[in-house]
């Protein structure tokens, strides 16, 4: 399905706490011999910069971010989204924000009302190894809040009766055994509750990935819900969603 159908409604978002960590990045410049950087130069850097900071426990990030009328103008790389206001421009990373959007959704149906699940015509079933049986079954009460209707069905094996709607028709075994797989790998990293893993990695499957090209309405959808979120400026594993240039840097590369 479009990724313009997961994203949350404004305002309405589950508070998660995460540890301290730079999200206002900008540029390091002050003086006009060294500030006419290369864009690109810099864009590379970024994104070595999201692969090497760590995934991080959640404790205190402060949420600061101004939301005044900022409006997507375009994809750069099929990475990133440039936004402009009256006296700044942001760099969102579309993965990032994706993620940050549809893990506060996800917190909220996880405690509250269950997501709608798109029942399947024809039901799959998939057999597992007795590991992961027993680990989708420990999952299957959260996961059926997240739109999954699944019923254990033998010692190892389950029937997927439904899925959230993101999720292709034929594609319903695939994406859960994607899902349990990634749910693994986080947990290989992080000590954490398993529903904090099990959001962390719904909202990780469900993001729209990074190479991807996006329309304007789909940048739109982005932006605008991200800063909806309670805590737009971190990635749910603490990375940073977005990178602010103001215009007085600017300014100073240009020798304004």
């Amino acid at each position: 399905g479009s990724i313009f159908q997961t994203f949350t409604e404004a305002n309405q978002a589950h508070k998660v706490l995460h540890s301290e960590i730079k999200t206002d990045w900008t540029l390091e410049s002050n003086s006009p011999s060294s500030g006419f950087v290369s864009l690109t130069k810099q864009l590379m850097e970024l994104d070595e910069k999201l692969a090497a900071t760590p995934v991080v426990q959640p404790s205190q990030l402060t949420t600061h971010v101004a939301t005044d009328n900022i409006q997507p103008l375009s994809q750069l790389f099929n990475t990133y989204i440039l936004s402009c206001s009256a006296d700044k421009f942001l760099l969102v990373h579309q993965q990032a924000a994706h993620e940050r959007i549809l893990y506060e959704r996800l917190s909220i149906a996880v405690d509250g009302k269950a997501m709608a699940t798109q029942r399947s015509l024809f039901p799959a079933t998939i057999e597992l190894a007795p590991a992961d049986a027993v680990l989708l079954n420990e999952l299957l009460p959260d996961l059926h809040q997240l739109g999954y209707t699944i019923e254990h069905f033998g010692k190892s094996a389950f029937v997927i009766q439904g899925t959230p709607a993101d999720i292709e028709t034929g594609n319903e075994k695939a994406a859960l055994e994607k899902l349990l797989e990634q749910y693994k790998h986080f947990n290989t990293e992080l000590k954490l509750p398993k529903r904090e893993m099990l959001l962390r990695t719904v909202a990780w499957q469900g993001a729209v990935k990074t190479g991807v090209s996006l329309s304007e309405r789909e940048m739109e959808g982005i932006v605008t819900n991200l800063f909806a979120c309670r805590q737009p400026n971190a990635s749910p594993s603490g990375r940073p969603t977005y990178v602010e240039f103001k215009r007085e840097q600017l300014e100073k590369m240009f020798m304004r």
